[in-house]
């Protein structure tokens, strides 16, 4: 038999396991009640507004569907349609946000995880439904996976750094790990979703193109099969004005700049045989004074694009449209 004293330390002790047991269930069935495998169910073809707030840009990054385009906000309150395909990237990044496991529950930790003010916070708008609000936070590197990469660098094999990011749900404290890097979203601006693609026809169908300068303005025009200058029985070198129509297929701006003040200085009209024009204009931009050595630099645009205007010297706009008319001779 069981003395006494054995006998209230035997009940003490079963107290104590049935407690144990009672409160990891209870936290077991917290935590799946909290934990969630989905936390992005968003459908581009549903969603009507995205909003993109970070701490690097000065303002939010907003687009808004209208009709079957997407639409990108700029500094100037305007609205200028952005790139389908850069817009539907974005939302595939998203949807590749899929939950680890959560890494705390308390508030506490939001500032560690950077899922507080610091994060970057991501709307998604289906109407005046909010599909998604989340905070995408800071990311960390597997140290392990940077050594495989430099060791496959050295003997020919390949491997990728393994990234996790945290990101949190507004209105909920719950800090969860995602596999993958997201900070990218972070610094997107208006510019990375605007068109930059400034000639817009199809180069085969292009009959004349007119380069209207102050002092040596000239016409290349197409005669049956042959280019020609205007006003003259001499043909230009063919070779050489199928080579600047095909450039104009890759005409692409990179940096975009303000609206310039004043009037173009040069244009460039590209006639095509439906009686379309694409015009490229030139307007100079202020130099320097303060450097002795700056060029001159300048804003192109195409009436193709509404709104966009792009710094010259960035991609060399300037010297692949407004060519002299000795580049066409023989």
């Amino acid at each position: 038999m069981f003395k006494k004293g054995n006998l209230i330390l035997l009940v003490a002790l079963l107290l104590l396991v049935g407690a144990y047991f009672f409160i990891t269930n209870q936290d077991r069935k917290k935590g799946e009640r909290t934990f969630k495998s989905e936390l992005v169910e968003i459908d581009e073809a549903e969603a009507t507004k995205l909003v993109i707030n970070s701490a690097k840009n000065e303002q939010p990054l907003e687009l808004n569907k209208v009709g079957d385009d997407w639409q990108v906000s700029l500094k100037d309150g305007s609205k200028v349609k952005a790139m389908p395909e850069v817009v539907s990237n974005t939302f595939k990044e998203l949807q590749g946000i899929k939950t680890s496991q959560i890494v705390a529950r308390t508030t506490a930790k939001w500032a560690d995880y950077k899922v507080d003010d610091q994060g970057t916070k991501v709307q998604v708008f289906e109407g005046s439904n909010k599909a998604l609000d989340i905070v995408l936070g800071k990311f960390d590197i597997d140290p392990a996976s940077l050594q495989q990469q430099g060791q496959g660098g050295q003997f020919g094999g390949q491997s990728n750094p393994k990234f996790t990011s945290y990101v949190r749900l507004q209105g909920e404290d719950e800090i969860y790990s995602v596999s993958g890097f997201f900070e990218g979203l972070a610094s997107q601006t208006a510019d990375n979703y605007r068109d930059k693609q400034l000639f817009k026809s199809s180069s085969e169908d292009i009959n004349q193109i007119n380069f209207n300068y102050p002092d040596s303005a000239f016409q290349v025009i197409l005669r049956d099969t042959v280019w020609m200058f205007a006003n003259s029985t001499r043909n230009a070198d063919q070779l050489k004005v199928a080579q600047y129509i095909s450039n104009l297929a890759t005409t692409n701006g990179s940096k975009f700049v303000e609206k310039p003040a004043g009037e173009p200085v040069v244009n460039v009209e590209v006639k095509a045989k439906d009686g379309s024009t694409t015009i490229f204009n030139a307007y100079a931009l202020p130099k320097d004074e303060s450097d002795e050595k700056a060029t001159q630099n300048y804003a192109v645009s195409s009436n193709g694009l509404s709104n966009s205007y792009f710094d010259a010297n960035a991609s060399g706009l300037f010297t692949k449209l407004f060519v002299g008319k000795d580049n066409f001779k023989k």
